[in-house]
Formats: C-alpha cells, structure tokens, sequence
C-alpha cells in the first residue's frame, strides 16, 4: 500500500486536491476515490452522467468501504507490487494501478461481455446530478411552453439522458415507446415525447389526467392495474417541468 499510495499522495499535495486525513474511534482514512469515468472498448463515459456516483475509501487496517448508488458494500485490500488489490465482501476483486499519465487517477481493469471495461477513479471529489427544485403552479398557463427531456431518475439513481442515449440505455429502458426527447404543452394539452396528445387538468398545483378519464376507462373494462390520473403527472421545476410515469417510477426532468 506504501508504493501505491506515495505516487498518488505526492500529487494531491502537489495539486491541493480533496484528500484529508479522517480519524474515528478505530481507524484512520489514508484514501479517498471517486469514479470518475468508464471506458467500453473504445466508449468513454462519465460516471455522474450516467448516475453512477461510487466512492472507495481506504482505511489503515486494510479494510475497504464502498458506497454505490446508496448501497454500501464493505471489503479489504492488499498491496502486490505496483497494485492493489481489493476483494469485497461478496468475493469479488479488482485490480487497481495509479495511471502512468495522470498520477491523481487510479485505473481499475473489469471486463463485460468479452469486452474490456475500465474504471477510472479519481482523488476529486465527484458529486451527482443536483436536480431541480419542485414547484406548485398556481395557473394552467405556468406549464405552457416546449421542454427537452435532459435527465432521468430511475429507481433513485439519476443519469444524463444523452449520456443514456450514446450508452443504449435509454432504447433498453423505453424501447420504441420514446420516438423524441421534446415535451409540448398548450393550455393543459400535452405532447410527450412523441406520443399522441392528451389533455390534462391542473390539480393540486400539477398536472394530471382527468380523474373522470380514468374513471370512463374503468367502466370500459380497460383494466390497466394503474389509476391512469397518476399514470403520467407533470410537476413545475425552478428550471422547468417533471414528467411522472408509471406512478413515479421514471422521473424525466425536462428543461
């Protein structure tokens, strides 16, 4: 860990990065990483863009912590020659090496499908995406205007939606249902991402389908196992609107 760390420390004093020195009752944080990028063959990709905010910490009794997407895994490391090796708690392991052109980033090796994937991590400090702030909209009127759809929050994890895009990710996620990233709204009229329009009433300080729409689908014996008043809401933001779908699980943030 010695030779590992003294290349990597060396240049963050230089450079005046984030590391610090972090003591509790028990043990001391010699480390700090934070996934900086991922490269597929020949593909770069930012890991904040693509909500994947990953944080390794290095601790003075050979014990490691990792923190992924709000699950946090546990594990150890040890030093073999210019490397380190770090085994997690569920036996899996990963090689990493202090990068020969850029002394603050550690490559870490990984493969997927017979394709070579490596992560970059590096000692400054990585956020994620800072979603906007959700607004009450006192008229209809306030929703008017033509949005692009830039993020997306899936299951609590945030990502770009070009990021999603280059990656495959958004085709994987909504297949041929998402025709345009545009959404077009005229006094309660609204066209989502290249779907047919629909109408929609303000409740509540949002918008959402006619209650009596999802009530004349019921009566039709369509049977969707969803309220279609709450299948598809859209919320003011400070920088524009959110779109709801399947009842909050895919949370579009359109500016």
């Amino acid at each position: 860990m010695k030779k590992f760390l003294a290349i990597v420390l060396a240049a963050m004093m230089l450079c005046l990065s984030c590391f610090a020195l972090a003591e509790d009752a028990t043990k001391t944080t010699m480390l700090t990483l934070y996934l900086d990028k991922i490269v597929l063959g020949e593909q770069s990709y930012s890991a904040a863009d693509l909500g994947m905010v990953i944080t390794m910490a290095f601790y003075d009794d050979g014990t490691v912590d990792m923190s992924a997407m709000g699950e946090t895994a546990t594990g150890t490391w040890a030093e073999d020659g210019e490397n380190l090796i770090v085994t997690l708690e569920d036996g899996s392991a990963m090689t990493m090496t202090v990068d020969p052109e850029d002394p603050t980033t550690v490559i870490a090796d990984a493969g997927v499908e017979g394709e070579e994937m490596i992560y970059y991590f590096t000692t400054n400090e990585i956020s994620g995406i800072e979603l906007p702030a959700i607004i009450t909209a006192a008229d209809i009127s306030e929703f008017d205007g033509t949005y692009t759809a830039k993020y997306l929050n899936a299951f609590d994890i945030t990502a770009n939606i070009e990021s999603m895009m280059a990656s495959g990710e958004l085709q994987a996620l909504m297949g041929d249902s998402m025709t345009s990233l545009d959404v077009v709204i005229e006094n309660g009229k609204v066209t989502a991402f290249g779907a047919e329009a629909i109408d929609m009433v303000l409740t509540d300080g949002t918008l959402a389908i006619d209650q009596a729409v999802s009530d004349a689908a019921d009566d039709m014996g369509l049977d969707l196992g969803l309220d279609l008043s709450s299948a598809i809401v859209i919320q003011k933001t400070e920088t524009g609107i959110v779109v709801s779908m399947l009842a909050g699980m895919l949370l579009f943030y359109c500016e």
